[in-house]
């Protein structure tokens, strides 16, 4: 589900329609910064796909009126204690 943040983007939880958008603009920054990739599309699935990853909670994308995905973001706490 889209949520409209301006008139021209939206914010969504990581579907599969903005999976490869995602990926592609990881890639692309690993690109600019590094000079190569960092990910696949595969290896994103089964990161997203990690016991105690919440796709809906832990991840957004930003996703611009012609649905092309221009942001990703995730949260990785999927530690069971978070003070001892």
């Amino acid at each position: 589900m889209l949520t409209k943040i301006s008139d021209t983007y939206f914010a969504s939880s990581i579907e599969p329609e903005y999976e490869q958008g995602a990926v592609d603009v990881l890639n692309s920054y690993s690109i600019w910064m590094n000079g190569s990739k960092m990910t696949s599309l595969e290896d994103m699935q089964a990161e997203w796909q990690e016991p105690g990853f919440d796709r809906a909670t832990d991840t957004r994308v930003i996703v611009s009126a012609d649905g092309q995905v221009t942001g990703y973001a995730d949260v990785w706490d999927v530690s069971a204690f978070h003070v001892r």
